[in-house]
């Protein structure tokens, strides 16, 4: 398996707001998100909150990815690679908002772009 990246990290955030501007306040005027990050000397977590309406990660189709590229839809593997960038993905939703909280260990971590 290769080295995890600081791609990783890009790729996770950008699906999940792409995911959150899109899906998340679709019918709704548009509403904040918030990214945190918390460092230490084992983990890099990012932590996306929005305000928009609440969605279930376990619930989303897995998209077929032995599929040709004509017989796939357009999108649906957003969540899949979150899933395979991360480490650790959970949400929850409560009177706060809805949280997704991406967890990437930082051991060998590349500095790559």
């Amino acid at each position: 398996m290769d080295k995890p990246t600081l791609y990783d990290l890009k790729l996770a955030v950008d699906e999940a707001c792409t995911n959150i501007i899109i899906h998340g306040y679709s019918g709704m005027n548009p509403g904040s998100i918030i990214l945190s990050i918390e460092i230490d000397p084992i983990n890099i977590v990012l932590t996306i909150t929005d305000f928009g309406h609440p969605f279930e990660p376990s619930e989303a189709a897995i998209p077929d990815v032995q599929a040709g590229l004509d017989d796939r839809p357009m999108g649906g593997f957003g969540l899949f690679f979150i899933y395979q960038s991360m480490d650790l993905v959970e949400y929850e939703t409560n009177e706060d908002g809805n949280c997704l909280s991406l967890t990437k260990r930082i051991q060998n971590l590349e500095q790559t772009y």
